[in-house]
């Protein structure tokens, strides 16, 4: 199981992460899923990537826990889509629900 594998190895790829953030989430109570799209690499192309869109206040918010981790202070939680789609990451709309209309601002 890809979640057992990063918390038993403390490390794993952008799937590794989401499918434990994706756990931890649903533990919690949280309705939440996978998301599949591409995000932007170091070098200023795209590449395949995995992260989790979250359920909270009745809307759905993106949050990477894996560019979190990778890229801080790089702020991925509770985001909007409008605040990164074709900035940080991008997917086909259709394959995602919609965000809502403002980031969360958590901090």
């Amino acid at each position: 199981d890809l979640a057992k594998y990063a918390l038993n190895y403390r490390k794993g790829a952008c799937y590794h992460f989401a499918s434990l953030n994706l756990y931890l989430l649903n533990r919690l109570g949280f309705q939440a899923l996978i998301a599949e799209g591409q995000c932007t690499t170091v070098r200023g192309g795209w590449t395949t990537h995995y992260w989790n869109m979250v359920v909270y206040e009745g809307q759905w918010y993106h949050f990477d826990p894996m560019l979190e981790q990778a890229y801080a202070p790089y702020d991925t939680f509770l985001k909007c889509d409008k605040a990164i789609y074709n900035r940080s990451s991008k997917w086909k709309k259709e394959d995602l629900p919609e965000s809502g209309a403002e980031s969360v601002n958590w901090r």
